[in-house]
């Protein structure tokens, strides 16, 4: 699992995208939301990773079929490969649209996933605090609910 850290790239994407044409691009996934108290529910996360564990590979395969050139909801802050997040308040059906990145197929995300603790198969990153951390990028990390709580904030 990695660290998620702002990126002003994703932002500048967020910002131009239509509310109309919202898919995945080819280095992002994203995700709608009221505020920022729907990714701080910690326990509705949980059952999202304990989802991916317990059902089979078949039923797995099926939702990231589903889900390929649409959105998965709360899983795609659940994604481990994702190391990105952008978000810009929009005015569409919900206010703020975050943007999920570097991957944007959720097929290969979830084949990118490694199994073991967390931190353990950080390939080309370093591990920090426990998890895979790109020291190339942005020297600093956000949290998804402080993050989402700033957006709110700023409405």
């Amino acid at each position: 699992m990695w660290k998620i850290q702002w990126s002003e790239d994703l932002v500048k994407k967020a910002d131009a995208l239509k509310c109309s044409e919202l898919k995945p691009g080819t280095d992002y996934r994203y995700l709608m939301v009221k505020d920022g108290g729907e990714l701080r529910n910690v326990a509705e996360l949980r059952e999202i990773v304990d989802f991916h564990r317990t059902k089979p590979m078949a039923e797995r395969e099926r939702i990231f079929e589903m889900s390929e050139e649409s959105n998965a909801g709360l899983r795609e802050a659940a994604l481990p490969a994702q190391s990105r997040i952008g978000c810009v308040e929009k005015k569409c059906e919900l206010p703020v649209l975050c943007l999920f990145g570097p991957h944007g197929s959720m097929k290969k995300t979830a084949a990118q996933t490694k199994r073991g603790a967390a931190g353990s198969e950080c390939g080309h990153g370093t591990k920090e605090d426990g998890l895979c951390s790109d020291s190339g990028n942005i020297p600093f990390f956000v949290s998804i609910a402080v993050l989402f709580m700033s957006i709110v904030l700023n409405f």
